[in-house]
């Protein structure tokens, strides 16, 4: 957001997955208006979540969102992930 040169005048953080309710979005809606923004920016993700459960009068700005792992990174990644499941399904029998 920064990298595109415009003044942020709100925030709202979610968790990942966050399932979105009404009364959240209209929070949203209602300080976006309050602050008279030109757009409200969200992830790509969150707009697949959030864009038909309200009609938004404010226009949604959609930003992507990558993951980089370097050389050998995801790979560890994944192999560590798999661990912890072990892990975890071995504790729960």
């Amino acid at each position: 957001i920064n990298d595109i040169n415009c003044e942020l005048t709100g925030f709202s953080e979610f968790q990942d997955h966050h399932d979105y309710t009404d009364r959240e979005l209209n929070t949203i809606l209602n300080t976006a208006k309050d602050l008279s923004v030109d757009f409200i920016i969200t992830t790509e993700k969150d707009y697949a979540r959030i864009s038909h459960k309200i009609n938004w009068p404010i226009d949604l700005a959609v930003i992507g969102v990558s993951i980089f792992f370097k050389d050998g990174a995801f790979d560890s990644f994944i192999a560590e992930a798999i661990l912890n499941l072990e892990r975890n399904t071995r504790r729960n029998k």
